[in-house]
């Protein structure tokens, strides 16, 4: 955890300023993402809480495709997302964990065998798979392939995250995140994304400031990555705070191009509740 996040958010809370949750995840629901802070001792509902996911199921219920196949590169919390928030039945996803090219071969592959049919799937949606394959590549591609009018969602443009290996092992490293699978049925498909779902993108600032009636004039974003959240806050017209709790320097961020140079720089978020103490004194 990060010392003094905890309390620089009940500070904030305290002093009636609205407290908002984003993450890139698809592969985690709200409530998973709940549980982990209070793990971490920190207050956070399920109404706070947005993750690349909610915003994908926002998207389609936009659409109207509320009934219609969708298929799914991702986690079960992102199937669960879409089914939820927009009414749409996911397919793909776990149940094509395991399948290989040679799955495709005994399944005689093209698009006219494609079951579902084509016609009958309204979206492909791709976000972070632990089981991605060949397969679910060569069948979302197809399903954009197979029909025109069938959209094409990304749940973020992240290409890597940092994997942590389990307790006893070595230091964590490098492993591809959602961003990468979706270049992956883009380039099968010659088709890109119709949205882009996570930070940066300006389709997610535009709805986060219209879901919670934000004003971005009175608003600031707080990130440990300047090519995700300082971007993200900077293109939705928000102000911005860099903070050193991530794997980017202080010097890099302030080093970093205009539209990725944040606002302000700290060590970490507790400066928050510092600069509320100060404003109290100076009253």
């Amino acid at each position: 955890a990060v010392p003094g996040a905890a309390s620089a958010l009940s500070a904030l809370r305290q002093a009636g300023v609205g407290v908002r949750f984003l993450t890139n995840n698809a592969g985690k629901s709200p409530a998973m993402v709940a549980a982990e802070f209070e793990k971490l001792g920190i207050d956070a509902s399920t109404s706070e809480i947005t993750t690349s996911a909610c915003v994908a199921g926002d998207y389609l219920s936009s659409k109207g495709v509320e009934g219609s196949y969708v298929y799914v590169i991702g986690e079960p919390a992102l199937m669960s997302m879409l089914s939820e928030r927009a009414g749409v039945r996911p397919i793909g996803g776990p149940d094509d964990a395991g399948k290989s090219k040679r799955t495709l071969q005994s399944e005689g592959h093209s698009i006219a065998t494609l079951d579902p049919p084509a016609g009958d799937v309204s979206a492909v949606v791709v976000g972070a798979d632990g089981d991605i394959s060949y397969y679910k590549v060569a069948k979302a591609a197809a399903y954009l392939l197979g029909n025109p009018r069938c959209l094409f969602v990304s749940t973020n443009p992240d290409p890597a995250y940092s994997f942590a290996p389990r307790a006893g092992g070595t230091a964590p490293t490098l492993a591809p995140a959602g961003g990468v699978w979706a270049r992956c049925v883009a380039m099968t498909s010659g088709r890109e994304p119709d949205i882009v779902c996570g930070k940066p993108s300006r389709s997610l600032g535009k709805h986060m400031l219209s879901a919670y009636g934000l004003d971005p004039a009175t608003t600031c974003m707080v990130g440990d990555r300047v090519d995700t959240d300082i971007e993200f806050g900077r293109g939705a017209g928000m102000h911005t705070l860099f903070v050193e709790s991530g794997t980017t320097t202080a010097e890099a961020a302030a080093a970093a191009g205009p539209e990725q140079r944040p606002d302000f720089i700290a060590e970490s978020i507790a400066v928050l509740e510092a600069a509320l103490v100060g404003e109290a004194a100076s009253d």
